[in-house]
């Protein structure tokens, strides 16, 4: 493999060395061209490199010349301009008391442009060529502007052709920029406001893009009639070029093939390292996310490359506009990616309401940001920053507002219900679902504040934790849920959950199977694997009440191997020790005994030094029974991951049977199941149940039904123990009597994500223990107990954990969303 990953390094060198040879190859080439066909005239400006040159106001500006041999001395007339604003600077730094009014200069030059404007857009009417002898059109503008200097509607003596017409514009609108920085602050706002004069410069500079693009049109018969000079005349160039772009093209094709495979092997690389250390788990990460982004990033290089292959076409305004088009639309489709990315990877998926709405709100700031950068690039390149930059950054101000109202309609419901969850008082359901219009947008800000209010309370709390304060500070600066678990009559919720998990309909291959091996005197033992809640003592329960002979039940409960001990002597009538084979045979064989089965038996086990002594015990008194008995135990599967790699050995003679999630079909017949047993009239026809968890071949409050029994099936992870809870949770109960269901909300586990280190470690105990207790969590983590209480009271009062008797358990309603959350920092493995 890591031959193979060196071969892969190596092509990788090798494929960005040839990219950056492509990249400069282009410089050759034009110096190539520019070798086979002199040319004697300087390329001309557009108008956002005339912008570029003028950003430095210290730097001497570089005029554009008519000839090689021509110099800013034969330019007198833009000379003068630019000397009049250099003189401008320079006696403003020096605080000179003759300076010239920045104002006044403005306002002369500005009616300068307006003539030369309109004398250039007459230019090009007339144009077919850069080269063409520029008619000034004196008499037709003298009418046009008849209180202007007659001075300016002529052509200074340099001005020829309709190429020297452009770079005279450019040069006084390069002025005018530069002006835009020394003017007056009440000057500058009416050149970008919204009053006449601002929509006059507005006007001005759309014209003087217009015209820009009118004159850069011209350029493109001289770019082909350039290409087809070279093909007849020096065509090796020609031909270079081409093989460039076809090298290119096979380079692109053959990265586009390579680099996935690569990140691949990478990925299945870091996978097979053991242990996987956080620094492992960030690589993989960086790796999962380039791979979701790579594509715009392949395509925005690719195309950079190909418009560097033409420069040489003298297309550089093209080129340019091509290039910040490219940019902003692969950095949209980039941002959309990784937005994608982003809630794909976070709470719930981006399957789930909240990933839903995470995502379409991103999008719809990602969409305005992309479109506003895109805006400001176009109009600085275009314009410069004066009036068209002004009028965008407005614009886009406006639509924020719109902005603002949209991700309020998206987040008031999510809004709602994290603030029920901090303080229910705050607004009830009643008042929140008959809010309308405007009324709506309102009270989503007052969500949005209290939020924000509660928001650096919790920042304070955790710091507190993660520094391990005491516990008497951190209950002081920290509010918690206080709204009971219980939304419906405690009798009738109790009622709900004491039921059996007798669903014949979960897990009857394997029930049938442990059967007929029981009945066939096959003997051995058996550890029936699931998770808390899966239904491990009902699968037992119903193995044990098919099976053809007598069975012995024993329960690990109290976690003491004495006590298991006593039950088995008890049920075989032996008076004495268990230590004796044939006493036990001797038992088993009168009263036709053939299975043992141990709930629980995960319970003797403790994650200490010497925590398997209990099991052990039981373990020897189990392998004195004869081979036809059979013995099976349940145990918890984050246990059982735990009692497997202690017991390596032990455990491989070990048969194990895994318990699954249960399908969501089966889910939904044990919730109708339970709900008929204990006969809730309950009303589901005002929930608003999610389109992909609807049948739409049933009547509607059948389909509201079915469809809030599926989101409880999906949020519990298959565990039907939580989604009954669930299901318990989305009863309300008015206070009529009457019932009615609402949808299950999942917990938010943004609070418990960003949980130090120390929490998650006791989590993980509690998760692998079931139950535990504090000096055996202080045993198994070595930490101090302060510590160690920390994180307990930390735990217990966001009721992630439960504590009774001094023995601690995850609480069911957290269950869920603890072991998903551990299971993505890699501390339980097996978590859907």
């Amino acid at each position: 493999m890591c031959d193979n990953h060196e071969k892969g390094c190596r092509k990788g060198i090798a494929a960005i060395t040839i990219w950056f040879a492509l990249l400069f190859m282009p410089l050759a080439h034009a110096q190539d061209a520019v070798a086979v066909e002199p040319v004697a005239e300087a390329p001309s400006l557009s108008i956002d490199e005339a912008i570029g040159q003028a950003s430095s106001p210290s730097e001497s500006p570089q005029l554009p010349v008519q000839g090689a041999d021509a110099s800013a001395s034969e330019n007198p007339q833009l000379l003068s301009w630019d000397l009049r604003v250099d003189n401008l600077v320079q006696d403003g730094q020096s605080f000179a008391v003759d300076i010239e009014d920045p104002d006044e200069l403005y306002a002369e030059l500005d009616k300068l442009l307006r003539i030369r404007l309109r004398q250039f857009e007459m230019v090009i009417d007339d144009a077919r060529s850069r080269d063409e002898l520029a008619d000034p059109h004196n008499a037709a503008l003298a009418a046009i502007f008849p209180a202007a200097n007659p001075a300016w509607l002529l052509f200074p003596e340099y001005v020829v052709t309709v190429k020297d017409v452009h770079e005279n514009f450019l040069g006084l609108y390069r002025q005018r920029i530069r002006l835009l920085s020394y003017v007056s602050a009440d000057l500058k706002l009416q050149i970008i406001g919204t009053d006449v004069y601002g929509m006059q410069q507005l006007y001005f500079e759309l014209g003087a893009i217009w015209q820009e693009l009118r004159y850069q049109g011209l350029r493109i018969p001289a770019a082909g009639e350039q290409i087809l000079r070279m093909a007849t005349r020096a065509p090796l160039p020609l031909i270079w070029l081409v093989i460039e772009l076809l090298v290119l093209v096979l380079l692109f094709r053959w990265w586009r093939r390579w680099f996935p495979e690569t990140l691949q092997r990478m990925q299945n690389y870091l996978l097979a390292i053991r242990p996987r250390t956080p620094e492992i788990m960030q690589r993989m990460r960086a790796l999962w996310y380039v791979q979701q982004v790579r594509l715009p990033l392949e395509w925005l290089v690719f195309f950079q490359l190909l418009l560097s292959l033409i420069g040489f076409l003298q297309l550089q305004f093209v080129s340019a506009l091509s290039e910040i088009f490219i940019q902003w639309i692969f950095l949209s489709w980039f941002v959309v990616e990784f937005v994608d990315a982003v809630v794909a990877r976070g709470a719930g998926g981006a399957a789930s309401d909240l990933g839903k709405t995470r995502l379409s709100s991103l999008r719809w700031l990602a969409v305005w940001l992309v479109l506003l950068g895109l805006g400001l690039e176009l109009a600085d390149r275009l314009a410069g920053q004066a009036a068209l930059h002004a009028l965008v950054w407005r614009v886009f101000q406006l639509l924020a507002f719109p902005l603002v109202f949209i991700q309020l309609r998206l987040w008031r419901q999510q809004l709602f219900y994290r603030v029920e969850r901090e303080e229910p008082e705050f607004m009830t359901r009643e008042e929140f679902s008959g809010q309308r219009g405007l009324a709506k947008y309102a009270a989503a800000l007052r969500l949005l504040g209290f939020l924000a209010a509660a928001w650096p309370r919790k920042i304070l709390f955790r710091s507190l934790e993660q520094f391990g304060t005491s516990r008497g500070v951190a209950l002081s600066t920290t509010k918690v849920d206080s709204r009971p678990d219980d939304r419906l009559d405690p009798a009738i919720r109790d009622l709900l959950l004491a039921g059996e998990m007798n669903y014949t309909k979960y897990a009857r291959t394997a029930r049938r199977q442990l059967i007929e091996r029981i009945n066939n005197d096959l003997g051995g033992s058996v550890v029936i694997v699931g998770e808390r809640g899966i239904g491990k003592d009902s699968f037992m329960r119903q193995v044990c009440e098919a099976v053809e002979s007598e069975y012995l039940l024993l329960d690990c409960a109290s976690g003491k191997a004495g006590e298991v001990e006593r039950q088995m002597a008890e049920g075989l009538g032996i008076s004495g020790s268990l230590s004796d084979g044939q006493l036990l045979a001797q038992a088993v064989a009168e009263k036709n005994i053939r299975l043992i089965a141990a709930r629980n038996i995960h319970l003797l086990v403790r994650p200490v030094v010497g925590g398997l002594d209990e099991l052990a015990a039981i373990s020897k008194i189990f392998d004195l029974l004869p081979e036809g008995v059979a013995r099976i135990m349940t145990m918890d599967r984050y246990a059982w991951q735990y009692v497997r790699r202690a017991l390596s050995e032990r455990a491989a003679s070990v048969d194990v049977i895994e318990l699954s999630e249960w399908s969501d079909e089966q889910i939904v017949g044990f919730l109708e199941d339970r709900r008929e047993a204990v006969q809730l009239d309950i009303d589901f026809s005002q929930a608003r149940v999610p389109s992909r968890y609807l049948d739409t071949t049933e009547d509607p409050v059948i389909r509201n039904r079915k469809g809030i029994f599926t989101m409880a099936a999906r949020l519990s992870g298959g565990n039907p123990a939580i989604a009954l809870r669930l299901f318990a949770r989305s009863i309300h109960q008015d206070s009529a009597g009457k019932l009615y269901g609402v949808l299950p909300a999942n917990r938010d586990s943004r609070q418990l994500e960003s949980a130090s280190l120390h929490v998650m470690l006791v989590l993980r105990v509690i998760a692998q223990a079931e139950y535990i207790a504090h000096e055996h969590i202080v045993a198994n983590l070595r930490y101090p107990v302060s510590v160690v209480n920390n994180a307990l009271q930390y735990s217990l009062e966001n009721k992630w954990v439960v504590e009774e008797d001094g023995i601690y358990s995850l609480s069911w309603g957290w269950f869920r969303t603890i072991t998903r959350v551990l299971s993505r920092h890699n501390l339980l493995a097996g978590v859907r």
